[in-house]
């Protein structure tokens, strides 16, 4: 708002009070009740005290100017000793024409009930009482009575003071998109083929071992061809099921073809979500004034094509003996993942969202695995954030774009 035109053409209203001259100290009783008054009014917007005007009922007024300005380090002190919850103004002087004026602005007014923190002695032996509270309403400043408690905590209830100040933003590592997967087999695809591999090799071996019996039944042994006895000794070897497969029987085999998805479902998880998946997660920023307190929050992911979303956090198997287990923090952090027909639910908390501290919403990124042939589809992103002192959950929403794999 203008200040010009605060003066020129407005009265006095909730917004707008005009004193005549500054608050001296004798006065600063006077100016608590004045803040508390406007910092309390039902008003939206910043509220105005202009000093060294002199408004007169029927809206004329007179320019007066101020002699002395007074820093505003002294009423900073005087207001923060005096009133909670914290008050926010400001007291700056500014030239009208040829005359220097003053105004206190009061903004950000989201915490009423405002009043006084400890009695103050003003003259007279009078005194403002601990916990008194003033209002004003129209061009008039009154006491707080009940009625006017219930409509500030009702309208705290109905608005959304955080709603406007909270954004959140994507957190990989392009910044702005992911990106499909590139081609690659499954572990367990690969074991599939080299067994198969395998078994066909040891049934051509046992084909020509049958056909080296035949012949030893058939002629001297001197006789036999000394190649077709050495190319088939593998298999006059004991078979060792935990070797290579080369060193296991065409039984022992068969069995692991069988069993062959299950025995890789870990190295199959990890090379999916670990090695083809990207890592994500959500950076939340509280542009506001205030924390908001016991923040949870709920992500439901979807998509015009099929994707995959990690359960948990997978362990990297090992190639020497059994996988190697994740730490306790790694497996109990990741958040709860949850599918729901064609899309996913995933749920955290954070704790306290801070103001002006942007927080992340995992503690461990998430896994999505985007297939190989959805450049140009998006990942829609609908969030929900609770907290306790959140009315209602605040709704966002995000769109991610898919980028197309530049090195399959």
């Amino acid at each position: 708002m203008d200040l010009r035109e605060l003066i020129e053409y407005e009265n006095e209203n909730t917004n707008l009070d005009f004193k005549k001259v500054p608050y001296r100290k004798e006065m600063f009783g006077e100016l608590l009740k004045d803040l508390i008054a406007m910092a309390n009014a039902d008003t939206r917007g910043d509220r105005f005290i202009i000093i060294g005007v002199k408004h007169y009922p029927d809206g004329r007024r007179d320019i007066l100017g101020i002699d002395n300005f007074i820093d505003d380090a002294i009423y900073q002190k005087l207001v923060n000793d005096n009133i909670e919850p914290e008050l926010r103004f400001e007291y700056s002087a500014f030239d009208f024409d040829d005359k220097k004026l003053a105004y206190f602005r009061i903004y950000s007014c989201v915490d009423q009930p405002y009043m006084m923190k400890k009695d103050y002695s003003v003259k007279d032996n009078d005194t403002i009482q601990r916990g008194e509270s003033f209002v004003r309403k129209g061009s008039f400043k009154t006491r707080l009575l009940r009625r006017d408690i219930d409509r500030m905590f009702a309208n705290k209830l109905e608005k959304d003071d955080f709603k406007n100040f909270i954004s959140v933003e994507l957190d990989c590592d392009s910044g702005f998109g992911l990106y499909e997967s590139g081609e690659f087999i499954l572990p367990s695809r690969s074991a599939r083929k080299r067994i198969e591999e395998v078994i066909k090799q040891k049934e051509k071996e046992l084909e020509n071992l049958s056909r080296l019996q035949n012949r030893i039944k058939e002629g001297p042994l001197a006789e036999l061809d000394a190649s077709l006895i050495a190319c088939n000794l593998p298999l006059l070897m004991p078979s060792n099921p935990f070797g290579s497969y080369e060193q296991r029987d065409l039984s022992t085999l068969r069995e692991n073809l069988a069993k062959v998805t299950e025995t890789y479902r870990e190295d199959d998880a990890y090379c999916v979500f670990e090695e083809q998946s990207s890592k994500i997660n959500f950076k939340l920023i509280n542009a506001g004034e205030k924390y908001i307190e016991d923040v949870s929050l709920e992500f439901s992911i979807r998509g015009d094509f099929d994707f995959l979303i990690a359960p948990e956090k997978f362990s990297k198997p090992s190639s020497f003996g059994p996988t190697i287990p994740l730490s306790n923090w790694e497996r109990l952090e990741y958040p709860e993942v949850i599918e729901n027909n064609n899309s996913y639910i995933i749920h955290s908390s954070i704790g306290q969202l801070k103001h002006g501290i942007p927080s992340k919403a995992f503690k461990v990124p998430i896994r999505i695995f985007l297939p190989l042939g959805c450049f140009g589809k998006k990942l829609i992103v609908d969030i929900k954030i609770f907290g306790a002192n959140i009315a209602k959950h605040i709704n966002k929403f995000i769109e991610i774009d898919i980028l197309q794999n530049t090195a399959k």
